[in-house]
């Protein structure tokens, strides 16, 4: 799969006073099997960017494309099924269902998970965190 966003901008409304401009005029691509770090402080759009790419909102300006597909022009189920099948969040700990293994955070979202799709998972934390 490959991703190609373009001059994709994010600026939030204004409650009070001035808009906030999360993302101005990014361009960011990766093609298959590439894995790309989003690193920054507080505050920098890290998760504007990853909310941009996946669909979860739409850009303000630009377009985000999947193998040449503009996913700004899908419906709601669409996108649905797009990041359940090419997107998983890891978020920060208070996001974590406490009472379940890292692995089990995981697979989640998956309605029944694979002895593949847990070995997939266990390979990718083991290239996260080898030791």
């Amino acid at each position: 799969m490959n991703i190609d966003a373009r001059q994709i901008s994010l600026v939030y409304a204004a409650r009070q006073g001035e808009p906030t401009t999360a993302l101005e005029k990014m361009d960011v691509s990766a093609g298959p099997g590439v894995m790309v770090g989003v690193i920054g402080p507080p505050g920098s759009g890290k998760s504007s960017l990853l909310y941009v790419i996946s669909g979860l909102k739409k850009p303000s300006t630009g377009a985000v494309f999947f193998d040449d597909a503009d996913i700004s022009q899908w419906n709601a189920e669409e996108l649905e099924a797009f990041r359940r099948k090419n997107f998983g969040f890891i978020f920060q700990r208070h996001y974590l269902v406490n009472h379940l293994t890292v692995l089990e955070n995981i697979l989640l979202p998956l309605d029944e998970p694979s002895a593949e799709d847990r070995k997939r998972a266990l390979r990718l934390l083991d290239r996260l965190h080898p030791g």
